[in-house]
C-alpha cells in the first residue's frame, strides 16, 4: 500500500489542486510510477455526490460532474477492483464508493446505484451517509434546508438493494430530526 502521508479532502480545496494540475504534480514527484486515478483508488474513498449534469454543476461547480465522476470511478475500479478487506475488516485496496443522501433525492441516489451495480460492479462497496444537515449557505436553497427523513434515508438504501449492490456500508441512523 502507498502512504502519501496526507489525505485528500473531500472540498474545493482539493478540486482547486486537481484542476490547476497541481495535485497530479505532487504525486508523479512523490511517486513516479502510479498514476493519480491509482493513489485515489489506493487511499481515498470515491464521492459520488450527483447524478444529474444540472444539479452536479449548481451545487459543486464542477461542469459535466456526473460524466467526469462516471468516468474517474470506472478507471478507478478498473486499476483496483472491488474493495479487499484484510481478516480485521480493514480495507487493503480496492474501490469504496461514498454517497451522502439528500432531500428529495437530490442527489440522484436511486441513478447512482443503478450505475454502480450495473456499470461497475454489484460487489462494489457502497457507504451509504445519512449525515446531510444544512449549513452555510443552505438556508438560501429551500430544497437543501432540511435534513433527510428515515423514510428518504431507507428508500436509498432500498434502492441499492434493488439495484443489485451487495457491499453496503449503511450509517446507523442517527441524524432525522435533529
Amino acid at each position: 500500500m502507498y502512504d502519501l502521508g496526507m489525505t485528500v479532502p473531500n472540498s474545493p480545496a482539493y478540486i482547486q489542486l486537481l484542476e490547476s494540475g497541481e495535485l497530479h504534480q505532487r504525486v508523479a514527484a512523490a511517486y513516479p510510477h502510479l498514476s493519480i486515478c491509482d493513489v485515489c483508488a489506493l487511499k481515498c474513498p470515491v464521492d459520488r455526490r450527483a447524478a444529474n449534469k444540472k444539479i452536479g454543476h449548481k451545487y459543486s461547480k464542477i461542469p459535466d460532474y456526473p460524466a467526469v465522476n462516471q468516468a474517474a470511478v470506472k478507471e478507478m475500479h478498473r486499476q483496483v477492483g472491488d474493495l479487499q478487506l484484510n481478516g480485521n475488516g480493514l480495507a487493503m485496496r480496492g474501490l469504496l464508493v461514498r454517497h451522502l443522501v439528500l432531500p428529495d433525492n437530490l442527489a440522484g441516489t436511486d441513478q447512482i446505484v443503478r450505475f454502480l451495480a450495473e456499470e461497475i460492479s454489484a460487489n462494489t462497496y457502497l457507504n451509504l451517509m445519512d449525515q446531510y444537515h444544512p449549513a452555510f449557505r443552505a438556508h438560501h436553497l429551500p430544497e437543501l434546508n432540511r435534513r433527510i427523513t428515515r423514510q428518504e434515508y431507507q428508500q436509498a438504501v432500498e434502492w441499492a438493494y434493488t439495484a443489485g449492490l451487495m457491499r453496503l456500508d449503511q450509517e446507523q441512523p442517527t441524524c432525522f430530526g435533529l
